[in-house]
């Protein structure tokens, strides 16, 4: 079993850490900003890894609903995490489009969690339709 923080206070994490009976910290854009924290602030990607923190989990599209750069935040995790030989992981969260999932990787995402609607929007395109329609249609004239 493990125990995980749910907070983005940093003298919270420092002060439970030190018991060495927390396992990770876990945290988002609306308790950071309750915490009286930017969102964007790298060290809650820092702490979460020096806490040994598998993921690292920024919400892209909560961050543009916001008016904060939810892909530039991924490029600057990334690249402290590749500065500092940081194995966390990065998930990119808050997924809207398609556009952030090539995004997301670009940046430095290890991974993307994504609502099932977005995922079917990633096979579906056009000329994708076109050719299985040939395809079948061709299929249906080889067995007649």
């Amino acid at each position: 079993m493990k125990i995980f923080l749910d907070t983005s206070d940093v003298d919270v994490i420092r002060q439970h850490c030190e018991t060495g009976l927390i396992d990770g910290v876990t945290t988002n854009p609306t308790l950071m900003m309750k915490a009286g924290r930017n969102p964007v602030e790298v060290i809650k990607e820092i702490l979460a890894a020096k806490a040994g923190a598998t993921y690292v989990s920024p919400f892209v599209g909560r961050c543009e609903d916001n008016n904060i750069d939810g892909i530039g935040l991924l490029e600057t995790i990334n690249k402290v995490y590749q500065l500092n030989k940081i194995s966390t992981e990065i998930l990119s969260a808050s997924i809207r489009n398609l556009n952030h999932i090539s995004e997301s990787f670009k940046a430095g995402a290890d991974i993307v969690t994504l609502p099932p609607s977005i995922f079917e929007e990633m096979y579906k395109h056009d000329l994708t339709d076109q050719g299985i329609a040939q395809f079948n249609e061709d299929w249906k004239k080889l067995n007649s």
